[in-house]
């Protein structure tokens, strides 16, 4: 009988087919569960900053000579990485979630929000 590893049980091919289920199934399930967690993840990253930035537009349209300038940069940097992140695959989102976050705050002392 063959065993399959999903997601820390293991399972017997046999097993399964007897009760109307295939190994197949629970790939699927699972690939199915870790979409969706990493749909959250990404969600608990860009929604508080993209929520976040129109007030920080609307406050860089106040500033004046440099530090408008400034400000406009960085905002639109962190529009950028907002972008990439959400077009990021779920591999590379930690390293990047970490760059907004960064660039985030960066932005919101720049401002002063």
């Amino acid at each position: 009988m063959k065993h399959v590893k999903v997601w820390g049980s293991l399972l017997a091919c046999g097993m399964l087919a007897a009760v109307g289920c295939t190994w197949k199934d629970e790939v699927k399930e699972a690939e199915k569960v870790a979409k969706e967690k990493a749909t959250k993840e990404k969600a608990a990253v860009v929604t508080p900053i993209t929520e976040a930035l129109p007030k920080i537009e609307e406050k860089i349209k106040t500033l004046t000579g440099i530090a408008a300038t400034n400000a406009k940069e960085k905002f639109d940097a962190v529009r950028k990485l907002v972008d990439e992140y959400n077009a990021a695959p779920a591999e590379k989102t930690k390293d990047l979630g970490e760059k907004l976050k960064t660039a985030f705050e960066e932005l919101k002392k720049l401002v002063g929000v």
